[in-house]
Formats: structure tokens, C-alpha cells, sequence
């Protein structure tokens, strides 16, 4: 059964990078796919990039709305903006592979109950530079991530294992994450969460479907994890800023703060021994 896929994709100055992505989506081996686009107020050539290519296939769209958004309310704006079977985020400066979607597809129909439980999809990304020149095969094992912490609640209560374009996720999985609030973290961060924390399950690929770009330009990327000694010496910045992620959360968990602060230490701990 072919089901309807949306792609939400964010930019902002994209051009450099922004051919190389739309590319490897017209190359996905799946074909029952819409790309939405949220243009964020670029002032190079996206809109024009985008707009040739919007002109050449009626699979991509450029949704117009405010502007200077950033990334999360971005995509969070589009995924409360667009209606079908299932979602997956983009970045605008990443390669999929071919098969992308439709390995995600399938392993999310071999679910029983993938209309009703809110459940994900993710995998592994291949991390290269700038000329997509291999930097590491699997981002999981340059982070120190491990696949079993994929369905731990608590350790997504403040870590993100599965990076937002990496994910497929259907519209159950929509439901229990709109709306976002402001303090929340990344909008996949905040996704991953409540699926697991609202009765959802993630599925697990354990292989790379995408050639993950780290440059000069990235807002997030996959640098190694900082240090926990670097960490423990700017304990005053480190304090405030769970606090902001605790109060985003804390109606998920029902937590309170020293709580959730004692649960962020041990996994950083955990990462770092490698554990």
C-alpha cells in the first residue's frame, strides 16, 4: 500500500548546498512524496533554487507565512500546517540516499498498529564534510550513542539519539507533539520525546540513509561530545540551561527539577564513559 509522505523542509540561505538535497529527493526510489517548504527570509538565491524546481515538479511546494522563525518553529509551523499519512523532517544541506524513504516507509508499515500508536522511524546517518568526504560511517558510534537508549524515555527526556532528518513519523505521532512549546529544545528533540513519553515507540534502522554535512554553517551538527570536566566547570551555565530544558518537559514527566537535573548528569556520565 503506497501512503502519502510529507517532506518539511526549512531554509535559509540555503543555495550553497540546496541543489545537492532536492536532488537526492527527486532520486528517492519511493515517489509518493510532497516536499513543503518554509523559505525562513533568505536574501541569496533559495527562493529561486526553489522555485525552478517547484516549476519542474508539482511534488514541492513553497508554503508562504512569517518569517524569522529559526529552525524549530519552522518546522513545527509546518508540520501544524500540513496533513498526510506520514512526516519526515529535512535539512537543506544533506544528501539522502535513494532508498531513504522507502526503507522508513516500510518499516513503519510492518507496524500493526501504525495508525493508531504514535511511533517513529530512525536511522543512522554517514557523516562527511563539506564535499561529502567521509568523516565517520555511523554518527551513532561517533556520539557514543547507544541503540538501546532509542526507547528510553528518561534518556530522551534530555538527549536526542535520532537526529529530525533521520526521522519518519506518522500522524499519531503529530498529534501528541503539536503544539510546541516556546521552551522547548530542537523540534526533534521535543518530537522524540513525546512520542515515548505519550504512549509511542521508536524503530530502530540500523544502518545510514543519509550523507549527514558538517561545515562552517551548521547550527547543529555532530562534533564530539564536550567533555564532562569542560561541563562541570561552567556548572552555573550548565544549571540555567537545564532549567530552561527542564520546564519545557516537565508536564511530559511530571518531574521536578533536581530530578530531572540528577537524570541529565547520569546520562551525560554515561556518554562520556562510554557506557
Amino acid at each position: 500500500m503506497k501512503v502519502e509522505v510529507a517532506i518539511l523542509l526549512t531554509t535559509w540561505n540555503s543555495s550553497r548546498y540546496l541543489r545537492e538535497l532536492l536532488e537526492s529527493l527527486l532520486a528517492q526510489t519511493y515517489t509518493q512524496w510532497h516536499l513543503y517548504v518554509h523559505d525562513d527570509g533568505s536574501t541569496d538565491t533559495t527562493r529561486d533554487i526553489l522555485l525552478r524546481y517547484i516549476q519542474a515538479d508539482k511534488r514541492i511546494s513553497l508554503m508562504d507565512g512569517a518569517v524569522h522563525l529559526g529552525p524549530k518553529r519552522g518546522f513545527m509551523d509546518l508540520l501544524s500546517r500540513v496533513e498526510a499519512d506520514l512526516y519526515m523532517f529535512c535539512d537543506h544541506d544533506d544528501v539522502w540516499l535513494p532508498s531513504k524513504v522507502a526503507d522508513s516507509v516500510t518499516h513503519m508499515m510492518l507496524q500493526p498498529d501504525w495508525k493508531l500508536t504514535p511511533l517513529l522511524v530512525g536511522t543512522d546517518l554517514r557523516v562527511v564534510d563539506a564535499n561529502l568526504k567521509p568523516l565517520a560511517e555511523s554518527f551513532w558510534k561517533r556520539q557514543h550513542y547507544d541503540e538501546a537508549l532509542s526507547n528510553d524515555k528518561w534518556f530522551h527526556l534530555v538527549y536526542n539519539n535520532i537526529p529530525g532528518c533521520t526521522m519518519l513519523f506518522n500522524q499519531a505521532a503529530r498529534r501528541v507533539a503539536l503544539p510546541c512549546p516556546d521552551g522547548a529544545g530542537m523540534h526533534d528533540s521535543w518530537l522524540m520525546a513525546c512520542v515515548l513519553w505519550r504512549g509511542g515507540r521508536v524503530i530502530i534502522i540500523p544502518r545510514s540513509t543519509i550523507l549527514y554535512r558538517q561545515h562552517g554553517n551548521n547550527v547543529l551538527g555532530s562534533s564530539a561530545v564536550p567533555s564532562y570536566c569542560s561541563q562541570a566547570r561552567r556548572f552555573g551555565a550548565l544549571w540555567r540551561k537545564t532549567r530552561a530544558e527542564w520546564q519545557a518537559v516537565r508536564g511530559l514527566a511530571n518531574i521536578g527539577f533536581v530530578h530531572f537535573f540528577c537524570v541529565k548528569m547520569y546520562y551525560m556520565a554515561r556518554l562520556h564513559l562510554g557506557l
